[in-house]
């Protein structure tokens, strides 16, 4: 089947080369600027969640700048108010989840992680800054409704 002496000859010419180096940097720049490309691809996906949007404003009379600083602000704010909420109870249960597995696994580096005091001092940081956006959000109120009354 296979022959012993027998020799296969390969020719390549310059334009596979040259093809081959084009789909190599090609795939580099890929794997380079696929950050990039997640970026563009989320700024799209909020544009067009934005664009669907508009509409609804325009039969209300708001105008597309107004209405687009509407929906941003209303995201930011339904986000923070998300963080405000949640965050500090994760933070809790799993400090607490920790302390409790730590009676089952005692000598464990990753458990004595979550059990020093850095991560309890996420917990003072992530309640002060929620009572502070809780602040910020109790002044903004008070400041818009001085505003339209």
């Amino acid at each position: 089947m296979f022959e012993k002496n027998h020799i296969t000859p390969i020719s390549m010419t310059t334009g596979t080369i040259i093809r081959f180096f084009l789909v190599a940097i090609g795939l580099f720049s890929i794997w380079y600027l696929r950050e990039l490309f997640f970026v563009i691809l989320s700024a799209i996906m909020l544009a067009s969640f934005v664009e669907s949007a508009v509409p609804h404003f325009r039969r209300l009379k708001i105008n597309r700048v107004f209405g687009v600083v509407i929906i941003y602000a209303t995201s930011v704010l339904f986000l923070a108010l998300l963080f405000y909420l949640f965050a500090p109870l994760l933070i809790t249960e799993v400090y607490n989840f920790s302390v409790f597995l730590s009676s089952y696994i005692p000598d464990s580096s990753i458990l004595n992680y979550f059990k020093n005091d850095a991560f309890s001092g996420a917990k003072d940081i992530i309640n002060n800054l929620s009572h502070s956006l809780s602040l910020t959000s109790h002044h903004s109120s008070r400041n818009i409704q001085s505003f339209c009354y």
